[in-house]
């Protein structure tokens, strides 16, 4: 019985261990658990209170995008009120000067008829009253919007419809300096000569140019007379094609254009230029007169109705637009790329 009795103990002794045991590796593998699951527990948490910061952020930048938005709203609305009153005010004040003052086309220039003399102190005196005269017109010139447009005018007698003028206004908004735009233009008064011209610069000062053309081709004799205005948020460019000069009067061989042109560079901020151009041109001239109707269509390159004058007129004006816009494009553009090709040299310049 002693041995029965004492394997029993040593039995349940042996099980009583490998139960402790069982339970401490338990207790181990639970408190691992624990463990891993505590930390998944902070991360879960650290987690969340991200989300919860970034989406507290996100609300505070849309809460402040709004707010500037609302505030922009209503400044564009104050803007466009102001710029709708300052229409206004100008539009009133063109209809009042365009009362008091008669215009362009209605009476013509008497000026422009105005001979230049061969003395030279009178004619350099004559070259100043001329282009004063053109940007006198320029002075009540002005363009109630900043889109790019063009519109054709022809002016014609009322009983013959002989062409008498044409009138060209066009806008166009440039990114860039409007004083570069204006030395662009101005330096290139007598330099893209083309090569069938013969030309004379018979005057040349700091701002005024007065150039001689002659094409043998066409018989075509200019005078061109330019100037220029520097003002302090515009540049004013005056042309004249004059008429009537003693030092070179007009051949019998030869056909005279005349009237003027003015190009206006208006500053809108330092890097937008808002640039309008007023072009009228008279018949052009013979030692007979005015060249016949015939001659002015051709010049557009229309073929005159057989029977109808108001016909050809119509055609006149539809060539005369697509043709003077087309050119505008052309001209816009190139001007553009020589003010772009500028600003590039000049920023390089300065990055050196």
């Amino acid at each position: 019985m002693s041995d029965v009795a004492t394997r029993k103990r040593e039995y349940e002794r042996q099980r009583k261990q490998r139960y402790r045991a069982e339970e401490r590796r338990e207790k181990k593998a639970m408190e691992w658990l624990v463990w891993q699951l505590e930390g998944e527990l902070e991360r879960t948490r650290a987690t969340k209170a991200a989300s919860y910061r970034q989406l507290c952020v996100w609300q505070d930048v849309a809460s402040d995008v709004l707010h500037r938005r609302c505030v922009s709203t209503a400044q564009n609305a104050h803007l466009r009120s102001d710029v709708h009153r300052l229409q206004c005010i100008l539009r009133t004040l063109e209809t009042w000067v365009v009362r008091s003052v008669p215009p362009v086309l209605a009476d013509g220039q008497p000026w422009l008829h105005s001979t230049l003399l061969a003395d030279p102190i009178s004619r350099k005196y004559g070259f100043r009253w001329l282009t004063d005269r053109v940007f006198h017109v320029g002075a009540r010139l002005f363009s109630p919007t900043v889109d790019d447009g063009l519109r054709v005018d022809f002016q014609t007698d009322k009983d013959t419809l002989d062409v008498l003028s044409v009138q060209v206004f066009g806008t166009h908004t440039l990114f860039g300096d409007f004083r570069v735009a204006a030395n662009i233009i101005w330096d290139a008064i007598g330099t893209n000569v083309h090569a069938k011209l013969d030309m004379v610069v018979v005057a040349d000062a700091d701002d005024m140019v007065y150039v001689r053309e002659f094409n043998p081709e066409f018989g075509t004799s200019y005078c061109k007379l330019a100037r220029r205005y520097d003002l302090p948020t515009r540049v004013v460019l005056a042309f004249v094609d004059v008429a009537d000069d003693e030092c070179f009067p007009l051949a019998d061989h030869e056909v005279r254009p005349h009237g003027f042109t003015l190009v206006v560079l208006e500053r809108v901020t330092p890097d937008i230029t808002l640039r309008y151009q007023l072009s009228v041109h008279y018949s052009p001239l013979t030692c007979r007169g005015p060249i016949p109707f015939d001659q002015s269509v051709a010049i557009f390159g229309v073929q005159p109705h057989p029977t109808s004058r108001e016909v050809t007129i119509a055609w006149l004006e539809d060539t005369a637009l697509r043709n003077m816009l087309a050119r505008k494009q052309v001209v816009d553009r190139l001007l553009q790329d020589k003010m772009d090709t500028l600003a590039i040299s000049a920023n390089h310049t300065t990055a050196s």
